[in-house]
C-alpha cells in the first residue's frame, strides 16, 4: 500500500492548481498544475522530507535553476512554501525512449554528459545520475533533473 499523496487534484497553491500527482523520489513529491491565469502546465516539486540537511538541499537545488538558463536543466519558474513545506515549479518534461540507432544515441549521450560538464563548470557535481534522472523536451533533447543531491 503506497503512502498517501500530499495534494489531491484541484488544490490551489499560488495560483497554480493541481491537476495530477506524477511520482515521488526520496525527498520529494512531484505534481503536474496548471497556471490558473494563463492555463499553462508545469511540474511542482514538494519536499516531504522533514529536516534541516533535505531543506537544505532542496534549496539549493531551487537556487541552482533558478539561477540557469542552461537547456540541460528544467526551466525555473517559481518557488515557495506551502503548508510549511518547500516547492518549486518546474517546466513540465516526460520520461522519453531512448532514440533509436547507434548514432542517434550516441548524440543523445554526448548531449547527456554536456549538461553535466557544464554543472561541473558551475563548480557541482550531480551524484545522482541515472535514467530516472534524465527526461526529455518534445523535441528529444535530454534534460537533467533532481539536482537534490548535487555537492560543491
Amino acid at each position: 500500500m503506497s503512502a498517501p499523496v500530499l495534494f489531491a487534484a484541484g488544490r490551489l497553491i499560488a495560483g497554480w492548481e493541481v491537476t495530477a500527482f506524477i511520482g515521488r523520489g526520496g525527498s520529494a513529491e512531484v505534481y503536474r498544475v496548471r497556471r490558473q491565469d494563463s492555463g499553462a502546465v508545469a511540474a511542482m516539486k514538494v519536499l516531504t522530507r522533514e529536516g534541516v540537511a533535505p531543506a537544505e538541499r532542496f534549496r539549493r537545488e531551487a537556487a541552482i535553476l533558478a539561477g540557469s538558463t542552461d537547456s540541460a536543466f528544467p526551466h525555473f519558474f517559481s518557488t515557495g512554501e506551502v503548508d510549511g513545506r518547500p516547492y518549486m515549479v518546474l517546466e513540465l518534461l516526460e520520461p522519453l525512449p531512448l532514440p533509436k540507432g547507434d548514432r542517434a544515441v550516441a548524440d543523445y549521450l554526448l548531449r547527456v554528459c554536456g549538461g553535466v560538464s557544464r554543472l561541473h563548470s558551475l563548480g557541482f557535481v550531480h551524484r545522482d545520475i541515472k535514467p530516472s534522472n534524465i527526461l526529455s523536451r518534445a523535441s528529444g533533447e535530454p534534460v537533467l533533473i533532481d539536482l537534490s543531491l548535487v555537492k560543491q
